[in-house]
Order: structure tokens, then sequence, then C-alpha cells
């Protein structure tokens, strides 16, 4: 699977918040606002989440609503390994 620079910052950033706070569910509006600041063009909210759905078909992430019917995000297994890649040639 290739992937999208858009998928990149999505994996890269689930895998900076896990390091953080643990393996809690990201918001997807809050992961969104993440993958924009560090983008030189805003990233339209459709093109996020065709990217993210791409990820979860290929096992990435998974996808699920809380309780009040929030979209969240987090890391499978799979994609904790990629996620830890993309992080280590990013950073160096």
């Amino acid at each position: 699977m290739r992937i999208s620079k858009i998928q990149k910052q999505a994996l890269f950033y689930l895998f900076v918040l896990e390091q953080k706070q643990g393996d809690k569910p990201v918001l997807s509006v809050d992961l969104l606002q993440l993958v924009n600041r560090s983008s030189n063009t805003e990233i339209a909210s459709s093109n996020f989440r065709a990217s993210c759905h791409t990820l979860k078909d290929h096992k990435l992430i998974n996808a699920f609503y809380n309780g009040s019917l929030k979209l969240k995000y987090q890391l499978t297994e799979q994609g904790k390994q990629k996620a830890q890649e993309i992080f280590e040639q990013l950073t160096g």
C-alpha cells in the first residue's frame, strides 16, 4: 500500500498522541486540526475522512463512534508499527 502525505501525517500524530496519552482514541476533528496545522494548505475534511477510511480498510487504524456519536480513530497493532516507522523517518 502506498501511503499518501495525509495518511502519513494522520499515522504520525496518532502515534505521537498515543505516546503522550496512552492508547486512547482520538477525535477525528482533533486529528484533522493537527494535520492542518502542519500542512501548507488546508486539507478538506472530506479528503481527510477518505484517507482515514483507506487506512481503516488496510487495518492500520480503527474507527468508531463514541457515546455522543463523534468519530474517533485509534491505531491497530499493524498501524503502530507503520506509524513508528513514519515517526522515525520524520524525526530522524
